[in-house]
């Protein structure tokens, strides 16, 4: 029983100490350690919209240098409208992610397939546009 105790117990401190591993930190500053510039340093701010689960959902990005300096996402229905404690969670954790991963796919693991969808196709939209727009 011992044994069997301890086992469960060292398989949750591994599991714990692996969950806590892909947490975003405060500190947003990109260093030679964190995420890679996009090909092209692009500097620009633009926005995506595509149809999430239940409302339209706009990324708009902004980035500087080949840096996610900011994101900002907004749904057609006003805040709360994607399904609540599931898409919603995802809108509101979101920007935060992809700035910190540099990345539009930082969202690639979450579960809420609509929304997820919604917000990679409409952040890429706007990388893209701002991509374009560079001279």
């Amino acid at each position: 029983m011992k044994k069997q105790t301890l086992f469960i117990l060292g398989i949750a401190v591994i599991a714990l100490l692996f969950g806590l591993s892909g947490c975003p930190t405060d500190d947003d500053t990109p260093t030679t350690n964190g995420p890679a510039p996009f090909e092209g340093k692009p500097s620009g701010r633009d926005s995506g919209t595509f149809w999430g689960y239940s409302s339209d959902i706009t990324v708009e990005i902004t980035m500087e240098d080949g840096y996610i300096t900011l994101v900002t996402i907004t749904t057609s229905g006003g805040e709360g409208h994607e399904s609540p404690g599931i898409g919603q969670v995802l809108v509101e954790r979101a920007p935060d992610l992809i700035k910190t991963q540099n990345s539009i796919d930082a969202v690639s693991s979450a579960t809420c397939t609509y929304t997820r969808d919604a917000i990679k196709t409409a952040g890429q939209q706007a990388i893209d546009k701002i991509k374009a727009a560079q001279p």
